[in-house]
């Protein structure tokens, strides 16, 4: 891929090139701002066309082509470059520091998950144990005191009729049992 780049004022040979006038004097030197501004944009535009054609899941290799007009661009592009490899090196290694950070922490987490699964199962089996041991108390419980209430009853009713026994007799020997 080419990206053609318009560079009006320069000499093959890569010098500038001066419309002057016979017996004019130097052109004014440039506004710093205007050249800085400019340069930027260039350089904007520059990474916008090498990012539209570097696109993700590209199979075809691809070529970027510089054509400069002078040697200060050529600097530039070199300063650029310079810049952009030293960003992918820092991202690269940010991205190692982060890979890193995450195994770390997943290897933390699955740890402490294996752990929390361990000490829910013991609970389990002690809550059930506890569960069964209270659920046979509980029966044992009733139990005995179903046994207290039917010899109650059996103790009630023969002390009851014993008291009918004696009022019964009691009733013959005073009235003769008329009632």
């Amino acid at each position: 891929m080419i990206i053609k780049t318009k560079f009006e004022g320069y000499a093959k040979d890569g010098t500038r090139l001066y419309p002057f006038d016979k017996g004019s004097s130097a052109p004014p030197a440039p506004d710093p701002r205007e050249v800085s501004s400019a340069q930027t944009q260039s350089n904007l535009e520059t990474a916008r066309a090498n990012a539209r054609i570097n696109r993700p899941g590209q199979k075809n290799a691809m070529t970027i082509v510089h054509i400069r007009g002078s040697d200060v661009e050529a600097k530039l592009y070199s300063m650029l470059q310079s810049n952009i490899d030293a960003e992918v090196t820092r991202a690269t290694a940010a991205e190692g520091v982060n890979a890193a950070a995450i195994a770390t922490e997943t290897a933390r987490a699955t740890a402490a998950e294996g752990s929390l699964d361990t000490a829910i199962v013991n609970e389990i089996g002690r809550a059930n144990a506890a569960e069964a041991t209270l659920t046979s108390d509980l029966a044992a419980e009733v139990t005995a005191r179903i046994a207290d209430v039917d010899a109650e009853e059996t103790r009630a009713l023969a002390a009851e009729s014993a008291l009918n026994t004696r009022v019964t007799a009691l009733e013959t020997t005073i009235d003769g049992g008329t009632y």
